[in-house]
Formats: C-alpha cells, sequence, structure tokens
C-alpha cells in the first residue's frame, strides 16, 4: 500500500491476522489484571482433550490450511494460551502459558494439564534428538525469536572418536563424559579448526551424550543475536523457558553458534 509520502508498506495477510491474535490476548490479560503465571510444554495430541476443549475460546489464529496455530481459553478465574507446532519432519509439541489472578488456580490448572496431556520428550527414536532452532521475526517493529524443533541425526561418540587425531580425541573424549554435576555453573565451549575437521560432528555427538540432562539450540542468525541486545535477552529467556520441566526442574541449555569467528575478533566490540 503506498502512501502519497515516500514510504512503502508491504503488508502480508498472515501479518494482520497475528498481529489481531495478539491484541486480543492482551487487551483480555489487561482487563483481567492476571499476574501468576506459568508456561510448560507437552507432547503432541491432533485433539485437544474435553477438559480443555470445554473451555470457552476467547479467539484464535490459524495457518493458510485453517489449522490453530494459536488459542486463548479462559479457564476458571484465569486464561491459558495453547500454541500448537505441527512443521513437516519435526517434533511436533503443545506449549501452554497460563495466567491466574492467585498461584493455587495457576498450580491446579499445571497438574489438570499434566493428567491429560502427553509428556514432552526431546528423544525422538533410537538415534535422534530434537533441537531447538532459533531466528528472528518482526513482530510490531521488534525482533522477537521464534522456534523451530528439529530431529536431528545424532552418532555414538564410540562410533566417530577414530576420526579425530589423538592429540584431540582424548579432550574431546573428556567433553563427551561431562555430566550436569561437572559444571557448577555456565560455560563457554569455543572451538577452532578448518572446514571439514570434524566440528559438527562432534557437536552432534556431544547432543547424543548429554542428552538426559541438557537441550539444545542453535541460533540460524549470530549477527543479529550479537547486535541487538534485546533479541538476545528475549532469545535467552525463551530458551531457559524451553529447558524447564512440568515440576519445576530445569536442565541445562547448550547454545551453538556456528561460523562464529569474527565475532571474537579484535575489532568485533565495534561491529557488534
Amino acid at each position: 500500500m503506498a502512501s502519497n509520502n515516500s514510504f512503502t508498506f508491504n503488508l502480508e495477510p498472515y501479518d494482520l491476522y497475528g498481529s489481531f491474535y495478539e491484541s486480543i490476548v492482551g487487551l483480555e490479560l489487561a482487563g483481567r489484571a492476571l499476574h501468576h503465571t506459568f508456561s510448560s510444554c507437552f507432547g503432541y495430541v491432533p485433539d485437544l482433550p474435553a477438559v480443555i476443549e470445554q473451555r470457552e475460546l476467547i479467539a484464535s489464529e490459524l495457518d493458510s490450511k485453517g489449522r490453530v496455530l494459536r488459542e486463548v481459553r479462559t479457564w476458571d478465574k484465569g486464561v491459558v494460551e495453547i500454541k500448537f507446532t505441527r512443521t513437516p519432519e519435526t517434533r511436533r509439541y503443545i506449549e501452554v502459558w497460563g495466567y491466574f489472578d492467585s498461584k493455587e488456580g495457576a498450580a491446579e490448572c499445571l497438574s489438570i494439564l499434566g493428567k491429560h496431556l502427553p509428556p514432552y520428550s526431546t528423544e525422538l527414536r533410537d538415534g535422534t534428538v530434537s533441537v531447538s532452532f532459533w531466528n528472528a521475526a518482526i513482530e510490531r517493529g521488534d525482533y522477537r525469536p521464534r522456534r523451530e524443533s528439529q530431529a536431528m541425526s545424532v552418532p555414538l561418540w564410540d562410533d566417530i572418536a577414530a576420526n579425530y587425531p589423538e592429540r584431540v580425541r582424548p579432550e574431546l573424549a573428556h567433553t563427551m563424559r561431562l555430566k550436569e554435576a561437572c559444571i557448577p555453573a555456565s560455560r563457554l565451549m569455543l572451538w577452532r579448526g578448518l572446514p571439514g575437521t570434524g566440528k559438527t560432528w562432534a557437536v552432534r555427538a556431544i547432543m547424543r551424550e548429554w542428552l538426559a540432562w541438557c537441550t539444545f539450540h542453535y541460533v540460524v542468525d549470530p549477527a543479529l543475536f550479537f547486535s541487538n541486545s534485546a533479541y538476545m535477552l528475549s532469545l535467552l529467556s525463551k530458551v531457559s523457558e524451553a529447558g524447564q520441566s512440568e515440576d519445576g526442574d530445569r536442565k541445562w541449555s547448550l547454545i551453538i553458534l556456528e561460523d562464529a569467528g569474527e565475532f571474537i575478533a579484535m575489532d568485533s566490540r565495534h561491529q557488534y
């Protein structure tokens, strides 16, 4: 749509639908003055159980095929928002955010959801792990993180260890054997090597070895991640939410940024 000035705006119908849905959710939450919240992830089901379906529907967002992407429903004295992920060749799952006027109401809702929705698991089948891929989407003029989970084939370390030089192999083996209790605080791992030396395959092997206590996240747009502090903080917050289980336990998160050498260069502070 062109204006009389020098600005031109190209709006897709989907952007309008998404903004309209978010506006309704925002107004609903503001009007109810809800402040006790929770977020949780469950396994995928094609049809919502009756305990959810019977709740009053406030608003929903549909994809191009008429399937529900997101919906918000009343829940006693609160509101729940449900997001369905059905991306082809990925792990399907359901995310739920609850907004209530009391901790008791939020806890009761979460308990009911846990009884009627299957648990979410990062392990799909032998030899695969669910990896969250994060990229930026523009919402109301700001960059917001968007996640898609994909099933990735991962090898056992013992099956690929012989591909690495003798001076590198022991250090990698030590990293593979790390456990949650061995890491008292967050750490940065910097891997350097020529293309084709096996860095990516070693990262995949780490996913296989750390699966019991860690979730895995790949940042698709590292340049924006390092140059936009609001996007970085929002993404880190979402990663933290994704690592929390239904019972409140929190897994570690491995955040992966490939081809990121320029971000530690001498002049990187002037660019990012």
